[in-house]
């Protein structure tokens, strides 16, 4: 249930772009740079009982780059950012779904 809040610039050079989802007991917003996808900031709230768990993660030094394309699925969501051909010609990146056979 990902709803995009918005956009913004980190150093005036790289947009990303805002969604925030929620499961039960569990709040989360992420940013993801505009032309790769790859996550910059994360940040989430656990609710249990009375406790309140917080946790905010900054990405830092990250690379457009699968080592192990076998284990991971790009979600749909993030297809619509960059096409596949401009990932792989800007960015060296290489993109695999079920479509995708070597």
């Amino acid at each position: 249930n990902a709803k995009f809040l918005g956009k913004h610039t980190i150093g005036g050079l790289l947009t990303v772009y805002i969604y925030q989802f929620s499961l039960t007991n569990l709040s989360a917003t992420v940013q993801v740079a505009k032309k790769t996808c790859l996550p910059t900031v994360e940040a989430a709230e656990i609710k249990i009982g009375n406790l309140v768990l917080r946790s905010a993660i900054s990405f830092i030094d990250m690379k457009p780059k699968i080592n192990n394309p076998k284990i991971l699925k790009v979600p749909s969501i993030c297809s619509h950012h960059a096409t596949r051909e401009e990932a792989v010609r800007k960015y060296n990146v290489m993109i695999y779904d079920s479509k995708h056979t070597d």
